[in-house]
């Protein structure tokens, strides 16, 4: 007997690690293309924006910079609100800076690290708190962390904060787990703080998850409805209403650690507004991105704009939906207990919850489900690469399938592990991307650009780019010329210490109008200083062609 059970445990253990050892396979696969040279994250300008919102924070924490003003878009204020905030990231970072690796490498090594952090992160979640077994926790790992969706999103490295959803699903297992002890409330306030560090982070990521949170809640209150007699969800109700007084003092501190985050995206919002409607749909995907792959994808069909409508691959929800049914609508011919009921709900609502949130960002003919939320809930309309909500929606998908996985195996006897373990694989073959992380921009490329651009006059205090002879788009005649040339004066004036006029973010000041290539772009600043009050400021001009510096005239 006792020779059986350690062969039970020892064949446990050996699943588990060849589990994690394959996850590991996976990030060095996901990764291949940056994790063995010195390539970056994203492009020249949503990836280098990303880069130099978490160099500032490092310089706030050594005492250089203001935390709310950024070095571009000078001399207008709560800079840092036009866009995500980084702090997050801004925490490992600075350490590795602090540690003296430059600027570049230290930023790309953070977000790998999160990366895989949030996959072994998902695994722990899946087989210590869910309690599935091994492989059916590496299809969730799978399904979310090797997707397509999620390589789609890390164009835009702030997305990439999704990876520490895992961690917050963890701390409320436990806040539940612990539901009549006191530690809950250390579960709790933990909960909280990961909440509100992604909205100091990627408020994309916290908007999503508290999105989320309200639809699954409001799902199960009417789903509930039509099983009232069901004794389990009965003291389930009773339970949580027993706590409403915690759940008070929980909101009140999120409210006092979100105060500084309100002050500085709100005076933004009132001076930029909300997104329009016809925005909105520009960036929502359609019914055929439910299914959208990337262009080399072994599964799919092309997209200009698939890093903002990737959905899933088709063999994939097809799996799911025939597992689904097997579990849910295949019964055995006995009478099933209140508990065996309580689960049949249970799994009929993640179906229809995910379901819902699979499609509720489609749009047809203009119209779409999200409309409800962008006209009528706080927020909504500051969002507008919604389509970013299906790549979201790939941890959700990946942890309900290996749910469904685990009691398809529980309840068919024919369905062994070995299934399980075959479309763990399988997943992951149809979401391979040859192409493997999207980059354009690397340290060596930046450095050596760096290096080459000559040093400014001593007494310049604020520079803005221009391009007389318009080097930059003979040499590059990409559709974000404009970005890159934006961040590129950005990362001169980083490098040497001073302000820049230019800028690139989500949002642009009122009454800015700086562009490197218009002809008109030294009278656009001496506007933009007069409307600012700047009458005394050394700016000067740096011309990429001729590499010289050239003083303003007021």
């Amino acid at each position: 007997m006792g020779k059986r059970i350690w062969n039970g445990k020892s064949k446990k253990v050996t699943v588990t690690v060849v589990v994690l050892l394959l996850i590991l396979a996976g990030e060095i696969i996901t990764f291949r293309n940056i994790l063995f040279s010195d390539s970056l994250f994203g492009a020249a300008y949503d990836g280098k924006l990303n880069n130099y919102f978490v160099e500032h924070w490092y310089k706030v924490f050594c005492g250089q910079e203001n935390w709310k003003e950024l070095i571009c878009f000078y001399p207008a204020k709560n800079v840092l609100g036009y866009s995500d905030i980084m702090l997050g990231f801004s925490l490992p970072y600075s350490v590795l800076r602090f540690l003296g690796m430059n600027m570049f490498s230290a930023f790309k090594w953070v977000l790998i690290f999160t990366h895989v952090l949030g996959s072994y992160g998902l695994f722990c979640f899946s087989n210590k708190c869910l309690k599935l077994s091994p492989w059916a926790s590496l299809v969730a790992v799978v399904s979310f962390s090797f997707s397509n969706g999620y390589n789609a999103m890390m164009i835009n490295p702030q997305m990439l904060a999704v990876s520490w959803v895992p961690f917050l699903l963890i701390t409320l297992y436990y806040y539940f787990a612990n539901w009549k002890k006191k530690r809950r409330h250390v579960f709790a306030l933990a909960s909280l703080a990961i909440v509100v560090l992604l909205f100091y982070t990627a408020f994309y990521v916290a908007y999503f998850v508290c999105v989320l949170a309200m639809i699954s809640v409001l799902f199960f209150l009417v789903c509930s409805m039509f099983r009232r007699k069901n004794e389990v969800l009965r003291q389930l109700y009773r339970d949580v209403l027993s706590h409403w007084k915690e759940y008070l003092i929980y909101g009140g501190i999120a409210v006092i650690f979100m105060l500084p985050f309100i002050q500085l995206y709100l005076p933004v919002l009132r001076s930029a507004g909300g997104r329009t409607w016809e925005e909105v749909l520009a960036f929502s995907p359609g019914w055929r991105h439910l299914v959208q792959m990337n262009d080399t994808n072994i599964v799919g069909w092309d997209s200009m704009t698939y890093n903002l409508v990737s959905g899933f691959p088709i063999v994939d929800l097809c799996i799911f939906a025939i597992v689904a049914l097997l579990v849910i609508f295949v019964r055995r011919k006995r009478e099933r207990t209140q508990k065996e009921e309580f689960w049949d709900f249970i799994f009929f609502y993640l179906l229809l919850l995910l379901g819902f949130c699979m499609i509720m960002t489609i749009q047809v003919h203009g119209t779409s489900i999200w409309y409800v939320f962008y006209k009528f809930l706080p927020g909504a309309s500051a969002l507008r690469g919604i389509a970013r909500w299906l790549s979201f929606m790939t941890l959700w998908f990946g942890i309900v399938s290996a749910l469904f996985l685990e009691r398809a195996r529980n309840k068919f006897s024919w369905f062994g592990s070995w299934i399980t373990a075959t479309i763990a694989i399988f997943v992951f073959c149809t979401n391979y991307t040859p192409q493997a992380i999207g980059t354009e921009w690397s340290v060596s490329e930046e450095t050596s650009y760096l290096d080459f651009v000559s040093r400014p006059p001593k007494d310049c205090e604020v520079m803005y780019l221009t391009d007389c002879e318009r080097v930059a788009e003979r040499q590059s005649n990409e559709m974000f010329l404009e970005a890159t040339l934006q961040m590129q004066s950005w990362a001169i004036a980083d490098r040497f210490s001073i302000k820049t006029i230019n800028g690139y973010s989500g949002q642009e000041p009122r009454g800015w109008n700086v562009h490197p290539q218009d002809e008109d772009v030294d009278q656009e600043v001496r506007k933009w200083l007069a409307l600012n009050g700047i009458t005394d400021d050394v700016v000067y001009a740096y011309d990429i062609g001729t590499n010289k510096w050239t003083k303003l005239e007021y």
